[in-house]
């Protein structure tokens, strides 16, 4: 079973046209999700179903066919969720988050460099932290710091007999400026 995710309905049109030998397409937007539940669950299929969803998914409270989408091989063809698996993000709520930070995307480098900060459970706020560090390394020449020592974690936060000294940079993106402490070290005092 494969969850075809098209929010756009970018493919909408061809769906009718697609002619697949070993499975099964099943629009969603033609069809009431207890149908196709009912259809999948009870009555059963003799060929591999192809579910095409041509709209955002709805909240998980909402979302009749949610065991389905959690267990199907999950597919999507447009830029947006591309860049998303490409960062090995799990969260489908951060799909539009993502395609307003296209104009960021659109660097191979800075993607490339975004994806070895990012952790699969990443969700907007962290992901927009991590787009600051890959710009401000990107300006300030910093291009090659080892990424896993550039945040002290909780755990490693000095201790009352040490100075924290940071490397501020000054950082412009969107029209939007900022200084981000990019790196620092603990100095015993």
């Amino acid at each position: 079973m494969i969850w075809w995710s098209d929010p756009e309905g970018e493919f909408l049109e061809f769906i009718a046209d697609l002619d697949l030998d070993q499975a099964e397409v099943i629009a969603l937007a033609d069809n009431p999700a207890l149908a196709v539940k009912r259809r999948i669950e009870l009555e059963g299929t003799a060929r591999a179903v192809v579910l095409h969803e041509s709209q955002s998914a709805p909240e998980p409270g909402d979302d009749w066919l949610l065991h389905i989408r959690l267990y199907a091989a999950s597919f999507a063809a447009d830029a947006t969720s591309m860049l998303q698996q490409n960062l090995g993000l799990r969260s489908a709520g951060l799909r539009d988050h993502l395609k307003t930070r296209a104009r960021f995307s659109a660097s191979k480098d800075r993607t490339a460099r975004l994806a070895t900060l990012l952790r699969p459970d990443n969700r907007e706020r962290e992901i927009d932290a991590k787009i600051w560090a890959v710009l401000a390394r990107g300006s300030s020449g910093l291009r090659g710091a080892n990424s896993s020592h550039n945040f002290f974690t909780s755990a490693e936060l000095p201790r009352a007999s040490t100075v924290f000294v940071p490397r501020v940079v000054r950082v412009n993106y969107l029209g939007r400026s900022a200084s981000i402490i990019l790196a620092g070290e603990a100095r015993r005092v």
